[in-house]
């Protein structure tokens, strides 16, 4: 079973299909209220991996700002974890993530990396970075952040922010920050299972993460003369949707799906201390938790649901 605290109860995790793993509890599943408007709400964000060795992922975060956790059940991974205040310096004018993958990384003999080139740039290290000495910043090249410039100058580029990197063993499970972008890379052939969850604890990251998306592309839009155009806003919604999974639509059905979700989890827990008495001091303990928690989360919704309001009201209609 997943532990609570990873996404294994409906106060913890609002996503994956928790409509229909609760079933009617109560009356609480009424169609109104156990089906959010977007989709993405709706989908299963559990997953199996398997890659082979040399395979991996490229820079990214993890979808509409959710946490995750990876478990590795056999094989190797090495994780390159960037701070979740590092993100604008990650991504491209256009809002894209800047394409970096392991491929691109040149590390030195003691596997730290040390440099940033093209896959066809076969050329040495240089003197002294393939004896493990310690570079102080690691270059990411103007190519790879769209500017067009001399290519070999530093100045073209931007420097890569601070990360850290963690070797996954076999058996190992990573926690993975709503956020935090980053890149992996199989060392060895790897089977993992994947599973990333929404709760009252990641709504300020998608919160800040969408209102500051917004006004990026509001801004890129009206860069390109757009912002008279009659269906200004209309763009900057859709382009936001599509490049981030998320607009004010769905972070709405999100808060409801949430409080959908802590009502049908209350109802069930008083429909089984109903049946049954409560003896075992981990049963209270993780029923005590549980109800702080859904304090917590219920003050986020209602905190939230004001800033949205705040927020529309002072858009131009």
């Amino acid at each position: 079973d997943v532990p609570s605290f990873l996404g294994g109860l409906t106060v913890f995790d609002w996503i994956n299909g928790r409509e229909e793993s609760l079933g009617d509890v109560g009356g609480a599943s009424s169609p109104e209220r156990c089906c959010p408007a977007s989709p993405w709400l709706r989908d299963d964000y559990r997953f199996c991996y398997v890659g082979k060795a040399g395979s991996g992922t490229g820079l990214h975060f993890d979808v509409m700002a959710s946490y995750s956790w990876s478990a590795n059940i056999i094989g190797r991974k090495r994780w390159t974890f960037f701070h979740e205040d590092s993100l604008d310096e990650l991504m491209l004018d256009n809002r894209d993530m800047i394409p970096l993958d392991h491929r691109l990384f040149r590390r030195d003999e003691a596997g730290r990396l040390v440099d940033i080139r093209p896959v066809d740039d076969l050329e040495p290290l240089g003197e002294g970075r393939n004896r493990g000495d310690v570079v102080a910043t690691v270059w990411i090249p103007g190519s790879l952040c769209g500017r067009r410039t001399a290519p070999g100058d530093e100045a073209d580029g931007r420097p890569l922010p601070p990360f850290v990197e963690v070797i996954q063993e076999p058996g190992e499970l990573i926690f993975v920050p709503a956020c935090w972008a980053h890149v992996v890379e199989n060392l060895t052939d790897a089977v993992s299972i994947n599973h990333n969850w929404i709760n009252a604890g990641s709504l300020r990251y998608m919160w800040d993460f969408l209102v500051k998306e917004h006004l990026n592309v509001r801004r890129e839009l009206a860069q390109w003369g757009l912002e008279g155009s009659p269906d200004f806003e209309q763009q900057a919604l859709a382009i936001l949707r599509s490049n981030s999974k998320l607009d004010f639509d769905i972070f709405a059905a999100c808060l409801s799906q949430g409080t959908w979700c802590l009502d049908a989890e209350s109802q069930r827990r008083r429909a089984e201390g109903n049946q049954a008495t409560l003896v075992h001091e981990d049963a209270w303990t993780q029923r005590s938790s549980c109800a702080k928690w859904a304090e917590f989360s219920r003050e986020e919704i209602r905190r939230l649901s004001v800033e949205l309001s705040r927020y529309l009201s002072a858009q131009p209609p």
